[in-house]
């Protein structure tokens, strides 16, 4: 039996005749489908760091595209990311429900993205839409309420139809290709026994501001490699050793939370989480929220794919399991680590734009 959703009682009430933007409208629906999507990477095979950022991003366009036209002050990115040439547009003259369009996108977004996500959470996934929906239908003319559900599902194929256009479509099939040869050399990154080299081709992906993963927007190169006491790499590697055998507690604790690890929502998703604890907080509506949801989505995804790029450019070897590290190593080079896209992500504000922005 189908449970009445807490959030449901939060929705607004519509008046049929009234023009409305997405700003006059509450942020429920992008709230429960970004919590969807934090609950599908964590249980879902092979949403691994890089292709859980990816996911978010595309998640974060359809939302917007689903919910631009209502936006007075913006724009969409039609023309503006790589090979977005066209979207479908909204009736012009007529009348749509932005939360019923972002509804029906993004639930057909997500269903796309995770296709391996379990069957209770494909339940989770249609009952929601199904949920909003009905409670939406009931404050709305017929007409509206159709328009509305149909433009959003056409948004939804047509984000999930330009996702498939580039190398990361389906990433969570493909973690760790064993064409992959690591370089040989004591100065080099190699996977641990058992392990196989996280996706090493990531940066073959498209990413959604060229810019943004060119080789001057990479972290610089470390030290050069060295064994000789004297070295800058050697008192770097130094400290980092010396601090991990002398770990407090509260370091500890710290690292701990922080992890994301298998079985977490990964780095990318923390940021998520944590601006959507923000957003509600704050009590942002549709439009502000699909703002702020895409600004922090494409620039997670390009983050992650510039990090990923920089591993395997610079293929720095990490420290030795010896070393008692409290977490696991994971398969790919230390540098840049994958939660540095957290604390210095690249801002594609500038291609969110509008007449005020």
């Amino acid at each position: 039996m189908k449970k009445t959703l807490p959030f449901l009682f939060t929705l607004f009430l519509f008046a049929v005749g009234k023009a409305q933007t997405a700003y006059d409208e509450p942020a429920d629906v992008p709230h429960k489908y970004f919590e969807l999507s934090l609950k599908f990477i964590k249980e879902t095979p092979g949403f691994t760091p890089p292709v859980a950022s990816r996911a978010l991003g595309y998640t974060s366009l359809c939302l917007f595209e689903s919910v631009v036209h209502g936006l007075p002050n913006y724009y969409s990115l039609v023309g503006d990311l790589p090979d977005l040439n066209s979207l479908p547009q909204p009736a012009e003259g007529e009348a749509y429900n932005w939360s019923v369009v972002a509804n029906n996108a993004m639930a057909f977004v997500l269903d796309s993205l995770y296709d391996n996500k379990s069957l209770d959470n494909k339940i989770l996934l249609y009952a929601a839409r199904t949920d909003f929906n009905i409670a939406l239908k009931a404050q709305l003319s017929d007409d509206v309420y159709e328009r509305s559900a149909a433009y959003g599902e056409l948004i939804g194929q047509a984000i999930f139809d330009y996702s498939k256009t580039e190398s990361g479509y389906r990433g969570q099939y493909k973690n760790f290709p064993s064409s992959y040869v690591p370089l040989i050399g004591e100065e080099y990154w190699s996977p641990l026994t058992g392990q196989t080299a996280l996706q090493p081709y990531w940066d073959n992906n498209r990413a959604f501001i060229p810019e943004n993963v060119t080789d001057g927007a990479l972290p610089p190169p470390p030290p050069g490699f060295s064994t000789d006491p004297s070295s800058i790499f050697y008192a770097y590697a130094n400290q980092v050793y010396t601090t991990s055998q002398n770990l407090t507690q509260a370091q500890k604790d710290i690292a701990t939370f922080w992890a994301d690890g298998g079985g977490t929502f990964t780095p990318p998703g923390h940021s998520v989480s944590m601006l959507r604890q923000l957003l509600r907080e704050e009590d942002w509506d549709l439009g502000q929220s699909a703002v702020a949801y895409v600004k922090m989505g494409l620039s997670l995804s390009d983050a992650f794919l510039a990090c990923w790029k920089s591993k395997y450019i610079y293929n720095l070897a990490g420290l030795s399991p010896s070393s008692r590290p409290i977490l696991t190593l994971t398969g790919a080079p230390s540098l840049a680590h994958h939660h540095s896209p957290n604390t210095h992500r690249v801002t594609p504000a500038s291609r969110v734009h509008g007449a005020s922005s």
